[in-house]
């Protein structure tokens, strides 16, 4: 059984040549075969590109404010063509993922994890629906933690997630914590054991997640 999980961001992290500000491999689409692109990746760290830094001290001024909205209605316009990409590109990932394990005799799982912004806005909807829609038509395996987070009590949230960089390494805000960590294991266990396409072949290895009041976003 090979588990494949990952977040809303992870379709857009593939396509991008930095994180944090270090480079990194791109995986492109081309002729309908997957590339990896921009490696060895640049080992220096790029900065905030400079409108950005002259857009954080000058933003109240009438013409950055006129400049910005430009910038983000063309920003729109990119966002849609990138999805689009990002789709074509990830939906053949998957495809050639499980072709490797039908000739490996393996079960392939896609996981969908949620992040604490899940909770309260729906950004990663239209991801999930698509996903779903495609595993449908293919018989992918398919898991959507999101749903299953959005199911348990708002007071629990904040317990989920780490609060801020404190002490910890860059960027771990918004990861999971140990009782982060402890629902997504129970969660994903839950639905593998009741699962049609793994019923029987899986035992139940930990008690499914208790639920309170239903949050619907």
């Amino acid at each position: 059984l090979h588990i494949m999980a990952f977040i809303t961001e992870d379709y857009r992290r593939m396509t991008r040549d930095r994180f944090m500000g270090y480079g990194k491999p791109v995986l492109t689409l081309k002729d309908d075969r997957l590339h990896v692109d921009n490696v060895p990746a640049p080992r220096h760290r790029v900065g905030e590109d400079l409108l950005s830094q002259w857009a954080g001290r000058y933003g109240d001024l009438r013409l950055m404010n006129l400049a910005m909205e430009t910038i983000a209605a063309r920003r729109a316009v990119r966002a849609e063509r990138w999805q689009a990409l990002r789709q074509a590109t990830a939906l053949r990932l998957f495809e050639e993922l499980h072709q490797m394990h039908a000739a490996s005799g393996r079960t392939g799982v896609l996981v969908h994890l949620p992040v604490k912004d899940d909770y309260f806005k729906g950004d990663s909807d239209g991801w999930r629906a698509w996903l779903r829609a495609e595993a449908d038509r293919r018989g992918w395996i398919f898991i959507d933690l999101v749903a299953e987070y959005r199911r348990l009590p708002a007071e629990r949230i904040d317990e989920l997630f780490i609060a801020n960089d404190d002490g910890r390494y860059r960027g771990a805000r918004g990861h999971y914590t140990e009782q982060g960590n402890r629902m997504v294991a129970h969660a994903l266990a839950h639905h593998l054991t009741i699962h049609p396409l793994l019923a029987g072949r899986l035992q139940p290895c930990c008690a499914p997640v208790r639920h309170g009041a239903r949050h619907d976003s």
